[in-house]
């Protein structure tokens, strides 16, 4: 099960790839977290690019644009639980339908909700990686980062 601060990540140290830039999504209702969590990924090393919007429908056209081409894949995607309308469960689920798992990017769920069952049915959708608590930590953030560029 994940742990508070993300202490399943590897954290050891990484050297970044510093040749090309990773994309990263973040999908979360609330303007400060998306602030951030954007934040903390640019400042974490190496060179990231951050896409936020605000809701899963909006999300999920970002995917849309993916799979048909007309836009580049996304190397991380975090995504938070409670948002109204299409909550990040939604979002995974209808990610899953739409596009399987097989070719999808990294994708954290980022939450204030540390409810075992949220984990669980996140976990389910055989997309999430890990669950983190909300504010992402800066070291996490590295490690992230620091993972997906080696």
């Amino acid at each position: 099960m994940p742990t508070e601060g993300a202490k399943a990540l590897d954290e050891s140290v990484v050297v970044l790839d510093v040749t090309r830039s990773l994309r990263v999504l973040i999908i979360d209702d609330y303007a400060p977290d998306r602030r951030y969590a954007s934040m903390m990924l640019e400042r974490a090393g190496g060179s990231v690019a951050v896409e936020t919007v605000v809701g899963g429908e909006e999300a999920l056209k970002r995917f849309e644009a993916i799979a048909v081409g007309s836009a580049p894949a996304f190397d991380l995607v975090l995504v938070d639980i409670n948002m109204p309308r299409m909550n990040g469960f939604e979002v995974l689920e209808a990610y899953v339908e739409r596009f399987g798992v097989e070719r999808a990017p990294t994708m954290i769920v980022l939450s204030s909700s540390n409810e075992e069952r949220d984990q669980a049915r996140a976990f389910a959708t055989g997309l999430v990686t890990d669950c983190l608590l909300k504010p992402l930590d800066p070291v996490v953030a590295r490690t992230l980062v620091g993972q997906l560029a080696a």
